[in-house]
């Protein structure tokens, strides 16, 4: 199976960000910052997890209404992606294929994990899983981190142009100490894995401001000059196998 391609970030002479949400949050948030969205005319994508989203069919079926886009964040939100035998990180990303495709006529085309290194063998899982792209951020902030706009501002006067912009809405699940599932699966070919389910994660919900930081936070990337852009139309690279990296300064990858 070819490695699924890699969505980056565009070239610093343009004055385009792209906006992505990890973790599905409740109704009530997820209404707010699709307000602020529309308010914008901002694109973004969500990446939610498999399990809130089974478990959260109206707030699925809210985004995709509001014409946001659903993307693939493993089924539990798990750290560390590439540490998971193939056969666990499969079932992750099938069950989430499932369960969005299930609520909404959309099914992921995008991938994220949080706090996960790209390697060539999860990119195929991804490929193998039905999914064309994952997406790495270059700039990271939590929900509702600004306590003003004049935060919000000072933020995004650092935010370089052609970044792309995670929003954490939710706590990443860190790896058990070993994965109890044996991998003897293979990645081109094993797409209905059999894993237990995992027991249900308890995350720690954005904060009530999380939309109110959004609206300063798009406000102040609209008064410095960028504009929100489909992450569609940002770069998309093959993966580079760490030893044919390029070397010094210039230095690029996943």
């Amino acid at each position: 199976t070819r490695p699924a391609e890699l969505v980056t970030r565009l070239h610093e002479d343009t004055r385009h960000v792209a906006i992505v949400f990890d973790g599905l949050p409740e109704r009530p948030v997820a209404a707010r910052l699709l307000d602020v969205l529309e308010k914008h005319h901002a694109p973004a994508v969500f990446f939610v997890e498999g399990q809130n989203a089974a478990n959260q069919p109206e707030t699925i079926r809210l985004i995709y209404e509001a014409g946001q886009e659903l993307g693939n964040y493993t089924f539990v939100g798990v750290r560390a992606a590439e540490k998971l035998s193939v056969r666990r990180l499969l079932s992750e990303l099938c069950r989430t294929q499932t369960a969005v495709a299930a609520l909404s006529p959309q099914t992921p085309s995008l991938f994220r994990a949080p706090r996960t290194v790209y390697t060539e063998e999860l990119l195929r899982a991804v490929s193998a899983a039905g999914i064309s792209c994952a997406v790495k951020e270059n700039v990271r902030c939590e929900a509702g981190s600004f306590r003003d706009a004049d935060a919000a501002a000072a933020f995004a006067a650092a935010v370089p142009p052609g970044s792309i912009i995670a929003v954490a809405l939710s706590r990443p699940v860190e790896l058990p100490a070993a994965d109890p599932v044996q991998d003897t699966a293979q990645p081109a070919v094993d797409k209905k894995p059999t894993v237990k389910d995992p027991p249900p994660v308890r995350q720690t919900p954005p904060p009530p401001n999380a939309a109110d930081a959004l609206d300063w936070l798009l406000t102040a990337l609209e008064a410095a000059g960028m504009q929100v852009t489909d992450i569609h139309d940002f770069r998309k690279i093959r993966y580079i196998p760490a030893p044919l990296a390029p070397e010094g300064p210039g230095k690029g990858g996943a």
